[in-house]
């Protein structure tokens, strides 16, 4: 069993150990630059020294990412909850949780959790067994995303962050204009622009 003095130790050793297999370019700054514990490709992570509440615990996770919903960003399909300690790594889909996801939160993502119902982890992975650790990776390298809805409380986060992307474009590239000589479909109705212009993402703001 693993032991360690505090959370973001643990949280660096793993990270020290699965970034070189899972892409040496990866940048860690990158990896924790959204004000959670990390996003490796379609991943959200979340550690615990030890997990406690795998309950409460995704429904942290679930937080982080309408709060990235909310800034245009993609949804990851990975939530992988690591258990640092025990060195477990819980895997659930994202999917699975989309009506909660879309919903807004107040106040920080880590207090007022208790309550919450989680369903069954897609994998649970001892990943201090080398053939564990090996899935963990490849979970880990896997770039995948949630598709959600566009509403009022995230179309301005996803025009500022397509307008970021795409500095010369007009409204009509970003909503549509069905009605002029020259139709477009628009961005929010057809996605194609990715977040990382070297790879593409999968489209994750359809329009209901």
């Amino acid at each position: 069993m693993a032991s360690y003095t505090t959370e973001r130790e643990g949280q660096i050793e793993f990270y020290e150990t699965f970034i070189p297999r899972v892409d040496p370019d990866l940048d860690l700054d990158g990896i924790l630059a959204d004000d959670n514990d990390g996003v490796i490709n379609g991943n959200l992570l979340e550690f615990k020294l030890r997990v406690i509440d795998l309950n409460a615990v995704l429904f942290q996770c679930v937080k982080y990412l309408s709060a990235r919903r909310l800034k245009g960003k993609p949804v990851p399909a990975n939530v992988v909850i690591v258990s640092l300690e025990d060195s477990v790594a819980y895997i659930y889909r994202s999917e699975d949780y989309l009506g909660q996801i879309e919903t807004v939160y107040n106040g920080p993502s880590s207090k007022n959790n208790s309550g919450f119902t989680a369903g069954k982890y897609a994998d649970k992975l001892d990943y201090s067994d080398q053939l564990s650790a090996e899935r963990l990776v490849m979970t880990l390298k896997t770039d995948n995303y949630t598709k959600t809805h566009i509403d009022e409380n995230c179309i301005v986060g996803w025009a500022e962050e397509y307008y970021r992307l795409r500095p010369d474009a007009r409204k009509e590239h970003f909503i549509g204009d069905s009605t002029g000589k020259h139709q477009v479909t628009g961005e929010i109705r057809q996605p194609k622009i990715s977040s990382r212009p070297s790879r593409p993402r999968t489209p994750s703001m359809p329009v209901t």
